[in-house]
């Protein structure tokens, strides 16, 4: 009898090492999802942000990937002076356009990414302005038509200026 650890490697390895040929983009198609997350940032201000927002993708090639997306930033600065606590609230609209370069292994799809964009305010007080982000993540194939992805995005607003680190979790679901 196996045991349980020797049971998992195998059949992890069974599943990584299996043609997955549905839930991977092929040149020309395109696919929308939403993701979801939390982002540290260093603005006029640190602290962690949520961040959420719709993308569509297409596949420029097997490799090359084309993303736009647009995300919406959220946070609440809290400031403290002469003994009076008081709040404000930062909300960015950031529509930026990526190009992205994934393999496929198995049901895995890490990709590493690059653009820009900008960082349009919303509500504060804190300056918007044009961005430039690079990034690593990952789709999973879970099966048909749908893929979950996870991605760490660091992003810098006003180039130099301030920065952020999006870290989020998302579904995505693919055009056949």
């Amino acid at each position: 009898m196996r045991r349980p650890t020797e049971t998992f490697v195998l059949s992890l390895c069974l599943m990584l090492s299996a043609p997955v040929l549905h839930a991977q983009y092929r040149s020309g198609q395109w696919g929308a999802g939403m993701r979801v997350g939390a982002s540290p940032y260093d603005l006029d201000g640190t602290g962690t942000g949520i961040v959420l927002g719709p993308h569509v993708d297409l596949a420029l090639s097997q490799t090359f990937i084309g993303e736009l997306s647009l995300t919406v930033f959220d946070h609440t600065n809290e400031v403290e002076f002469a003994g009076i606590t008081a709040s404000e609230r930062t909300r960015f609209l950031l529509p930026e356009l990526s190009v992205e370069a994934q393999i496929n292994i198995g049901r895995f799809q890490p990709y590493a990414l690059v653009g820009g964009g900008a960082a349009i305010v919303l509500n504060g007080l804190v300056e918007g302005g044009g961005t430039l982000h690079a990034g690593l993540g990952t789709r999973f194939a879970l099966g048909g038509n749908t893929l979950l992805r996870a991605e760490g995005r660091a992003r810098s607003i006003r180039p130099w200026n301030g920065e952020m680190v999006d870290f989020t979790l998302g579904i995505e679901w693919m055009k056949r």
